[in-house]
């Protein structure tokens, strides 16, 4: 017995309730040959509940009716030309129901036998919904890639960029075609392509998490610089294989905006610094050079210098920057072209004067055709015109509006700095002038001595530099050797002048002179300690056989013991009431025999060095 034996016959009664209860709707219908219209002779109950007719409405009838309402003319004549050649056929339609509503409909038309046709109508409405909804997000997703603000680009494991989306022509400038084989070098900056070539190397240890931001500069097609930022995330793909996904998006505005706040923050910090230098500088030139060190940096000029403008002419004084040689040439070029009393006349004014370009150049000179773009700051120390700082640019630029502002601001600044410095200076010329009377005074008092202080002040001050003082110890130095004598007004003048050699009583007289000094001076807010020491010391000797108080060695202080040394040496070759003045030779002879014992031996080898080193010049 066969397999079919087994299988029991499924009566027709069957079968028409299977067809009924099927969910796809079903037709069957006739159409013998050379009969122009097929008719319907079976509709199950889902084809029914699906269009809204009637069995009665369709039995006998045409499936043109039934087609013709919900399907469109052209797909009806398609179906029915290839019912017509006895050819299967199958199509997704769209149609509507009785009511209106829209189908998709996958339709599928067989020939069973003779002239009997079966249809099979299943519904595909909703996969056909859901295909043009993907499609449209696609397309909506595509549209809202192209107009991102950051640009996406999906790279293989092995490298290759496999997906760019089409907003890489607002960033970049090239299409996501030209992307796909551009070369990095053709797209970032030179300065920062090492660094994207290695994060790009480092990209394939890249874990599943997102990496940290990577902020570089781009050339996009039209040749701009713009500032990116770029974040990669790896995609599992599947249990060996994956992909990275790339997000780059324009952060030029933002980058500029930090650019132009450390600018701001750059200059703040610049102001204060040399607010700093204000209160602590002590020469008006070192403050007018370091405010362009300050300056060049912050502002579009590359170079600069500053010149001193003085009743002796004019002082170029540093020139500093990029192409500071050439710079240099030109402005000594319009300093030789007049002089100190022409430069005020010759300025546009005694305030900040910016040029852009060479064509609006006040003084036609060669500094204005070779830095088109300039910056004259005049320094002025009440209505005196003391300096001029020079800045230039070798290419013609607009120069901002912040620029402007800084350097007018730290030109008034380093003005009222210079004027203080200046008063400064005519203060201390004062003070010198005054300490230097009081010791020629003594002098006019001891003719044999005339000229004495000046020697001793500037050969001390000789010495001082030889052996590297700094310039407070240099200046108490200077003050002491003007004062050292002063305590010599108590000295009788029968001692004082007397022409023959002084007696015990009359050099008790001569050994109070420093401690009296002391006393007359110590009072004086404005001298040095230092000075002071001077002249209460001056007298001691290295062996303590000195006055007023027998110190020895190095516990005589250091510009006491320098001080020394000189004041020995211009007494050997001076003339005195008791002797007469020796030659260099033998006073170089007997401070060598006092080396040691009267005096510090290194100060006098110190000394001695100096004096032969002037002699040889």
């Amino acid at each position: 017995m066969s397999s079919s034996q087994n299988v029991p016959a499924l009566s027709s009664q069957v079968l028409h309730r299977m067809l009924h209860e099927s969910s796809d709707a079903i037709l069957l219908m006739t159409y013998p040959m050379g009969d122009p219209h097929p008719t319907i002779t079976y509709i199950n109950r889902t084809l029914l509940l699906r269009t809204g007719f009637f069995l009665d409405e369709l039995l006998g009838e045409s499936p043109e009716v039934l087609l013709h309402a919900s399907v469109r003319q052209d797909h009806f004549l398609r179906l029915m030309h290839r019912m017509q050649q006895g050819k299967n056929t199958r199509d997704t339609v769209k149609g509507t129901t009785r009511d209106g509503q829209v189908l998709w409909t996958e339709l599928t038309i067989s020939l069973l036998e003779g002239d009997m046709w079966l249809m099979v109508a299943r519904d595909v409405t909703q996969q056909v919904q859901y295909q043009q909804e993907s499609l449209q997000r696609a397309h909506q997703l595509e549209q809202m890639l192209h107009h991102a603000g950051s640009v996406l680009q999906i790279i293989s494991r092995t490298g290759d960029r496999v997906y760019t989306s089409p907003s890489c022509m607002h960033l970049f400038g090239y299409t996501a075609e030209e992307m796909q084989d551009l070369d990095y070098s053709k797209l970032v900056h030179p300065e920062d392509l090492a660094l994207v070539l290695e994060a790009r190397l480092q990209l394939f240890q890249q874990d599943e998490g997102p990496s940290e931001p990577m902020e570089y500069r781009i050339i996009t097609r039209a040749r701009e610089e713009r500032w990116v930022s770029s974040v990669v995330r790896r995609v599992e793909l599947g249990p060996e294989d994956w992909e990275f996904h790339l997000t780059t998006m324009d952060i030029t505005d933002r980058k500029w905006a930090e650019l132009r706040l450390h600018q701001q923050l750059e200059r703040y910090r610049a102001l204060l610094d040399l607010t700093y230098q204000l209160e602590t500088v002590t020469e008006p030139d070192v403050l007018s050079v370091s405010t362009l060190e300050f300056l060049l940096p912050l502002t579009e000029f590359q170079c600069g210098s500053f010149v001193r403008v003085s009743e002796e002419g004019l002082s170029l004084i540093r020139t500093l920057g990029k192409g500071e040689e050439e710079f240099r040439t030109l402005v000594q070029q319009v300093m030789d072209s007049m002089t100190a009393q022409e430069v005020p006349g010759n300025l546009p004014a005694l305030s900040p004067v910016f040029f852009s370009n060479r064509n609006e150049h006040h003084l036609q000179t060669p500094l204005g055709e070779q830095f088109p773009s300039v910056a004259i700051l005049p320094i002025v120390a009440g209505q005196t015109l003391c300096g001029v700082m020079f800045m230039g640019s070798r290419v013609p630029q607009p120069i901002s509006d912040s620029t402007r502002r800084l350097c007018t601001a730290v030109t008034e600044r380093v003005s009222l700095g210079y004027h203080r410095l200046l008063d400064l200076e005519r203060l201390k010329e004062a003070r010198e002038e005054t300490l230097r009377a009081m010791g020629l005074v003594l002098e006019y008092r001891d003719f044999e001595t005339k000229g004495h202080t000046d020697r001793v002040v500037q050969l001390s001050e000789r010495l001082g530099q030889a052996v590297k003082l700094d310039q407070q110890q240099l200046d108490a130095l200077r003050f002491g050797a003007y004062l050292h004598d002063v305590g010599k007004v108590a000295i009788p003048d029968q001692v004082l002048l007397k022409p023959e050699r002084l007696n015990s009583q009359d050099w008790g007289f001569i050994q109070q002179h420093p401690g009296v000094g002391y006393d007359l001076l110590h009072h004086i807010p404005t001298l040095p300690t230092e000075a002071l020491e001077v002249v209460l010391y001056h007298q001691e000797r290295w062996n303590g056989s000195g006055y007023p108080k027998s110190l020895k060695g190095q516990d005589i202080p250091l510009l006491a013991r320098l001080f020394a040394v000189v004041d020995v040496y211009d007494a050997l070759v001076s003339e005195r009431p008791y002797k007469p003045a020796w030659s260099h030779q033998e006073a170089v002879h007997q401070l060598r025999e006092e080396a040691g014992t009267l005096l510090d031996p290194d100060l006098v080898e110190a000394f001695l060095k100096m004096l032969n080193s002037e002699q040889k010049h």
